[in-house]
């Protein structure tokens, strides 16, 4: 960034900016992307003030419509609070000023140290240096009656911006990078078809050690994919064992799928709610066409042979830059355990998938489809 205190504002400035926003919230690339239209755009020429016919001014209107694609994103997080975020909001205020003293009062959105200052009656290039509440300390000294007045990132037309103000803008920026997987604004949903399904057959031990649930999800596009993932969504699961005979293996089935809570498939990780089994650093980003283990949970005691164990893979080689369509999922219940006294599993088992996705008043997922390939009654 060529950006600093009392330099133009060139072309390149605002479009990195714009870039680096666009490759968020647009289709971006790899790991990036929300797949959304954005407002604002590049411009041409070499800076702000120049009246060449091969040139475009940068306006308020620029900053306004960039300002706006990096507050959807920030929406769409859940970091409306993060100071950066804040500072490009701005404030808008009933505003005096004696000196260096800025009295504020109906005070709407959050003032902070740093911001410039906006206004007829303002000095151009004013800054809030320290203060709270309804009392600040500004730069240049200047003398302004009572007035509307307005903070940060509030920019309106007719302001006058220099490059210094416009420092708000990537600072914002490197905010919604940081949190660019977070995702505030969600719905948990059942597949459509449900992929959900039960066994009351009893299995297990070395008539039938292992029964399965498989599936396979279609995003329908590479690009759908990659979007629904970089956006906060993931893939659930979760199990459950009840009634059946009152045995040691059938609660031991029972607590430990119960434990493990729900396991959620994102970007770059598999993770549970509760506290059993263990989780991988395996994301959809990891994929192969080869299965990989992404999770697996195991029973306690004499019981420690019997997992539940999920494997996944892809349509591509390599999956590094989202190019897969569709995840294929395979979820084990293997029961080897073998006594004299209960060498099988009754009762009901569950397998029960969810699928969680952007959706909201910013940014909004294509849901996937999904299918079922083998059923735990198989």
């Amino acid at each position: 960034m060529t950006i600093a205190a009392g330099s133009k504002i060139l072309a390149t400035d605002y479009n990195t900016i714009q870039s680096n926003i666009v490759n968020i919230i647009g289709a971006g690339s790899a790991q990036s992307g929300y797949g959304l239209t954005y407002s604002a755009t590049p411009v041409a020429g070499s800076n702000y003030s120049s009246i060449a016919l091969s040139n475009v001014k940068i306006t308020a209107a620029h900053w306004a419509t960039l300002k706006a694609d990096i507050l959807l994103a920030a929406y769409h997080q859940g970091i409306t609070s993060n100071t950066s975020i804040l500072s490009l909001v701005g404030a808008s205020f009933t505003g005096v000023i004696s000196s260096t003293t800025l009295t504020v009062s109906s005070v709407t959105g959050t003032i902070a140290i740093g911001d410039p200052v906006w206004g007829a009656n303002v000095t151009p290039g004013t800054y809030i240096t320290a203060g709270s509440g309804t009392t600040w300390t500004i730069t240049p000294s200047q003398t302004a009656a009572s007035s509307a007045m307005r903070s940060g990132g509030n920019i309106q037309a007719g302001d006058r911006i220099t490059a210094k103000e416009t420092t708000i803008f990537p600072t914002a920026v490197t905010a919604i990078t940081t949190n660019q997987f977070l995702n505030a604004e969600y719905s948990d949903e059942s597949f459509s078809p449900t992929l959900t399904n039960s066994r009351t057959t009893s299995w297990g031990s070395a008539v039938n050690p292992t029964v399965t649930h498989a599936f396979t999800i279609d995003f329908t596009t590479s690009a759908n994919a990659r979007y629904y993932f970089n956006s906060g969504g993931n893939i659930q699961m979760s199990a459950s064992r009840s009634g059946g005979t009152v045995s040691t293996q059938n609660t031991n089935w029972s607590t430990l799928l119960s434990s493990i809570g729900t396991i959620s498939f994102n970007y770059n990780s598999t993770v549970r709610s509760g506290t059993g089994g263990t989780g991988s650093s395996i994301g959809f980003y990891n994929l192969t066409t080869t299965n990989q283990t992404v999770f697996t949970g195991s029973g306690t005691g004499s019981y420690s042979t019997n997992t539940y164990t999920v494997l996944m893979r892809c349509d591509v080689a390599s999956n590094t830059t989202g190019t897969a369509r569709y995840v294929y999922v395979t979820i084990n219940f293997t029961d080897t355990h073998n006594n004299t006294f209960s060498d099988s599993v009754d009762g009901t088992l569950t397998s029960t998938i969810a699928r969680r996705r952007a959706t909201g008043t910013h940014v909004v997922a294509t849901a996937p489809t999904a299918s079922n390939t083998t059923l735990l009654t198989a």
